[in-house]
C-alpha cells in the first residue's frame, strides 16, 4: 500500500470486510471510481445528515461539473468532476 500512498492522503475506498475479533478493515479500489481522491475540499457534517444509500458518489452536470462523495461517517468530498479517477493526475 506504501507503494500508492502516503499517511495522509484521502482516499475513496470500498469496504469489504471488517473483521469481528481483531477489528481490521479490508478495503477495495477496485476501479477508476475509487482512490487518491483530488482537486477538491472536504467538509465534516454531523453524519446524522447523511443518509445510507446505495451509491455514495454523487455527479452533478452543472457548468463546471462538480462530484460529491458522501461518507456516512460524516465526511463529504467535493470535487471537480472528471478528477476523482484520475490516479495520475
Amino acid at each position: 500500500m506504501r507503494e500508492f500512498f502516503i499517511e495522509g492522503d484521502i482516499i475513496s475506498a470500498e469496504i469489504q470486510n471488517i473483521g469481528s475479533f481483531d477489528g481490521k478493515i479490508a478495503i477495495q479500489t477496485r476501479n477508476q471510481k475509487y482512490g487518491k481522491v483530488k482537486n477538491g475540499f472536504l467538509l465534516k457534517v454531523d453524519s446524522n445528515y447523511i443518509r445510507r444509500m446505495k451509491n455514495h458518489i454523487l455527479e452533478f452536470f452543472a457548468e463546471p461539473a462538480i462530484g460529491c462523495i458522501l461518507g456516512t461517517n460524516g465526511y463529504v468530498w467535493i470535487y471537480s468532476y472528471g478528477v476523482l479517477g484520475d490516479a495520475e493526475g
